[in-house]
């Protein structure tokens, strides 16, 4: 259970981080300086989506390998 609680809280940092980078990245680089809209606040967002998508395939990855070595260690005591 606290695996899961720092994966969550881990996926929200995350998301919230590369959700204002993506922000401040596409109001740089992609808005005119007087432009009134700017679309830097969608850009974060889905810059943020991405990550958690992300995450949840780190997430995934990171609990086969401590299953599959969990079994792999069983196995050794049983066998």
């Amino acid at each position: 259970m606290l695996r899961a609680a720092a994966y969550l809280v881990g996926t929200v940092v995350v998301s919230l981080v590369v959700t204002v980078i993506g922000m401040m990245y596409h109001d740089k680089t992609g808005c005119a300086p007087d432009a009134e809209e700017c679309l830097a606040a969608l850009v974060g967002i889905l810059w943020g989506a991405a990550a958690v998508v992300v995450c949840l395939v780190a997430v995934v990855v990171i609990e086969l390998i401590l299953w599959s070595r969990r079994r792999r260690k069983a196995a050794e005591v049983t066998g």
